[in-house]
């Protein structure tokens, strides 16, 4: 009988001297002290997915061109400072200057501008390399951000599901639903989508653990600094809370009718419930973690009066879902799956589910900007009856019986590597192929219009100071890139629209939309030079004719009023000059 067990250290007949690599572990054995770390098929397609994800997205996605440019103007201003501004610091803006400003994203903002300014830093001394060094060094850090995400989604779809399978199906669902939504775009509401995946690994557990109770709240501390979305995690936690309370109190009555009669005894048992306390706990202790933040208390009425300001409806995003776009097939394609599965699970849909899908369902419907949030709520609901159904007819994939093994893990480090040494930072960094920023930026970005008014600058002293019109989505680039001429470029918005006077953003729709009246109050602000996306308002374009009589496009009247406007641009960004009577 041979003997197989691993001798540290052997002399052998021929006089010399074996070590066993490994401190005597057998990598091949799958009751070796390391095979509680050995990946099974599911972990390796999931490596091989995100590590294929990060690179792609770091190789050929550019910056997205609203959101981001406003963000670092203000993130630069907090790092000049070393101090939070009190008021809206642009003199370019048209923003109401005395109102206090406040500070629901000024972690977010400040990192993202040092990120930048490290990724221009790195680059070569141009100005279009250091756009594409800030650029890639941006968007290799919302990848990342994004990867994190993911990995934590997948842990608590693991432990949701107790199936690694369907933790693959569930991250792989919520990255490409994300493709049709909102995946491409750099803001720090990402950070509060990373925490809105971390509440949601604490609830994966059937009891929550002592742990969450110190991390969930760590999570919000972060989360209210970043993003003032982080009333979406007290909703997940408070959904959580009622949907525990009532399913404990109908466990102990018999059900939910027989709790309804007997109230009192009901709430003694929801009460009495380890979980619904843990839940309530950690609710309680995560707004108080939110409160640390340079408003204090007064944050958490702000987040809630920002969605009330009047500038906000006007917004695309805050309006209900559009029809016929790629989030409203998203999102009516994710209900016709919850209908499916409410008619095949052999699982019946808990409190919980119920309070969470109505929720959010509805504030999607309501509000475009929700669906971010749905996305990983209809997955964290869904996934669980997909498992029970496939548990009832694919067992074996559910539970992927692959053996976990040493040669998985090897090959998953070795995806991940390879995949690695292909993305976007590694092409500068390893390869030295230095990014470009007109590539690293999407076609929309006003890169020609910047152009333009500087060489008026340049060349034609007495059109320094102008006037620029463009949509807030453009303006934020133009806050960003012009900052530096004297005397500044005057930009009547952008994106950040609750910091302008109600009649002011109002003046700024109307002429966005081609109300009549539109080249009167382009006047009264002596604009000179018009700036928008072509895409859009061809898009727009009919919608806006039949929305309202006097409506019409705003680009197609530029164009017929060739006495007063000269066309300098059309795609992908639109320019015209105001002509000047002598």
């Amino acid at each position: 009988m041979n003997d197989t067990s691993p001798v540290p250290e052997e002399a052998h007949d021929d006089g010399e001297e074996y070590i066993v690599v490994g401190a005597g572990i057998d990598f091949t054995d799958p009751n070796s002290p390391l095979a509680p770390y050995y990946l099974r098929v599911s972990h390796l397609l999931a490596a091989v997915f995100l590590a294929l994800f990060f690179a792609v997205f770091t190789l050929i996605i550019p910056i997205w061109h609203t959101d981001v440019w406003a963000h670092l103007r203000f993130g630069e201003e907090i790092v000049r400072q070393r101090g939070l501004p009190e008021h809206e610091p642009f003199p370019q803006s048209y923003a109401d200057h005395d109102a206090p400003y406040v500070h629901y994203q000024w972690l977010a903002q400040a990192g993202a501008y040092l990120v930048f300014d490290l990724g221009r830093s790195l680059a070569a001394p141009d100005a279009d390399h250091r756009l594409g060094g800030g650029a890639l060094a941006l968007c290799t850090t919302h990848a990342a951000i994004l990867v994190l995400r993911l990995i934590v989604l997948f842990v608590a779809f693991r432990r949701l599901t107790e199936s690694p399978a369907f933790a693959l199906l569930g991250m792989v669902l919520v990255a490409v639903m994300g493709v049709f939504v909102h995946l491409f775009i750099i803001r720090p509401q990402i950070i509060g989508e990373l925490g809105f995946a971390c509440v949601l690994l604490a609830l994966a557990r059937p009891l929550l653990s002592k742990r969450a109770l110190v991390a969930v709240p760590l999570v919000f501390l972060v989360w209210a600094n970043c993003h003032g979305s982080f009333p979406m995690g007290f909703v997940l936690l408070g959904a959580a809370l009622a949907g525990r309370m009532l399913e404990a109190a109908a466990d102990k009555a018999g059900g939910m009718l027989a709790a309804l009669r007997t109230p009192f005894a009901a709430l003694r048992a929801a009460l009495a419930d380890a979980q619904a306390r843990r839940l309530a706990a950690v609710l309680a202790l995560s707004v108080l973690a939110a409160c640390a933040n340079p408003h204090g208390p007064r944050l958490l009425y702000e987040s809630w009066a920002l969605s009330k300001n009047p500038n906000i409806p006007f917004m695309e995003e805050w309006k209900p879902i559009p029809i016929r776009s790629t989030v409203d097939f998203t999102f009516v394609a994710s209900v016709a799956l919850l209908a499916l599965l409410l008619r095949l699970s052999p699982a019946r849909f808990t409190p919980t589910q119920v309070i969470l899908l109505l929720g959010f369902g509805l504030q999607s419907v309501a509000h475009a900007r929700v669906v971010v949030w749905w996305v990983m709520v209809f997955a964290w609901v869904a996934l669980p009856h997909l498992a029970a159904v496939g548990r009832r007819s694919l067992p074996a994939w559910v539970a992927d019986t692959s053996v976990p093994s040493f040669r998985k893990t090897l090959l998953a480090a070795g995806f991940a590597v390879a995949l690695s040494l292909w993305s976007g930072p590694a092409l500068w960094w390893v390869h030295g192929v230095e990014p470009v920023g007109e590539k690293r930026v999407t076609p929309v970005t006003p890169l020609r219009a910047v152009e333009l008014i500087r060489k008026h600058y340049a060349d034609e002293p007495r059109r320094r100071g102008m006037v620029v019109f463009a949509s807030e989505t453009l303006g934020d680039y133009l806050l960003w890139d012009l900052q530096d001429l004297e005397p500044a470029v005057r930009i009547p918005c952008y994106t950040h629209v609750h910091l302008f006077p109600e009649e002011h953003w109002k003046k700024c729709v109307a002429v966005k939309s081609g109300e009549r009246g539109w080249q009167e109050q382009l006047r009264k602000w002596d604009v000179d030079l018009l700036v928008l996306e072509y895409d859009l308002y061809e898009q727009q374009k009919h919608v806006e004719e039949g929305a309202k009589p006097g409506y019409s496009n705003l680009i197609d009247q530029v164009r017929a009023a060739r006495d007063q406007w000269t066309v300098l641009e059309t795609k992908p960004v639109f320019v015209a000059e105001r002509l000047r009577r002598p």
